[in-house]
């Protein structure tokens, strides 16, 4: 059975991406361009399996959600996909399942999810 993945980023071309990715192999996605939308997801529309977030979000940063989605979802794992290599750490501090560094084959994410939700 597939995934609902709440997927957070803004550049609008890559969410895209993934989100046809995720589909074609039998999962839904919810695509969610800043935090606002991606708070309002959660609060609306229930459960996710699975969040994937770019930290470099204009309106609240990826750090700040980050943090937020531990607090309110402790039992959703949270992939990190960012341009921002430096952030790693932090992002794996606070709680993210793992961090892939843009940019990233649709493939590489794809495996990194599976071996998430495992």
């Amino acid at each position: 059975m597939g995934w609902r993945v709440l997927a957070i980023d803004d550049d609008r071309d890559f969410l895209d991406l993934l989100s046809q990715g995720f589909e074609q192999h039998g999962h839904t996605v919810v695509g969610c361009e800043t935090v606002g939308g991606a708070i309002a997801e959660l609060e609306e529309s229930g459960e996710f399996d699975l969040v994937l977030t770019d930290l470099g979000l204009a309106d609240d940063g990826g750090l700040a959600l980050l943090e937020r989605l531990r607090e309110a979802r402790p039992n959703v794992p949270v992939m990190v996909v960012t341009g921002h290599g430096e952030a790693e750490a932090a992002a794996l501090a606070l709680g993210a399942a793992g961090v892939l560094v843009k940019p990233v084959e649709l493939s590489s994410l794809l495996e990194a999810a599976q071996k998430i939700m495992v």
